[in-house]
């Protein structure tokens, strides 16, 4: 039963993951867009594994193909990596808070209390980075801010979602969807080797 309890999450996982793909077309940029087709062909290449060679290739491959350069195409996959892993720390800082509020003290709180503290302090230092700092990269050039630019372009566009919740709604509850599927199937996927966690 924990195997076809695996295997019914992954329609969920993909459909959140398809939700929240969308924005690395359309973000703050309206020039880059792919038809439902296209895209869900490139999420379900992407999702299963079987093409993807790591780092964002084939979505690097669909952005160009969109209208993209080369530099928006990077930029625009590390936004996609980015939005995966912030979305991440929200429910491990709300599982963390449960752990210490509740007085478990397993794991320690030196495992605990950082899983609270870190992502908030990250996302409110790496925005305000991103602020104060990404202008004045973009004015001065160079090799140095060619190299900075694209992941602070990439925060750019994150902050910008997190600042209209409303219309990025669906992105975002996308990938906690994707990311809930994903774990359930994972503890799902132990519990049936006797490990129930």
């Amino acid at each position: 039963p924990w195997f076809f309890a695996c295997a019914a999450m992954v329609p969920p996982a993909f459909v959140g993951y398809y939700l929240a793909y969308r924005p690395i077309f359309n973000a703050d940029h309206p020039g880059i867009e792919i038809d439902r087709g296209c895209r869900l062909a490139v999420v379900s290449a992407g999702f299963g594994g079987f093409l993807d060679h790591g780092g964002g290739a084939l979505d690097k491959v669909a952005l160009r193909a969109a209208g993209a350069s080369r530099r928006e195409a990077n930029v625009r996959v590390t936004m996609l990596a980015a939005l995966e892993h912030g979305v991440l720390a929200l429910p491990c800082v709300m599982a963390a808070a449960w752990l210490l509020a509740s007085g478990i003290r397993t794991p320690s709180t030196g495992f605990t209390l950082p899983w609270v503290i870190g992502p908030l302090v990250g996302f409110a230092v790496g925005f305000w980075v991103t602020d104060r700092v990404r202008p004045r990269v973009h004015r001065h050039g160079g090799w140095l801010a060619r190299r900075v630019s694209v992941p602070l372009d990439a925060a750019h566009l994150v902050l910008t979602m997190a600042r209209s919740p409303r219309r990025n709604a669906l992105p975002l509850a996308g990938m906690l969807v994707f990311w809930h599927a994903d774990m359930f199937a994972l503890w799902a996927g132990m519990a049936a080797f006797g490990f129930h966690m």
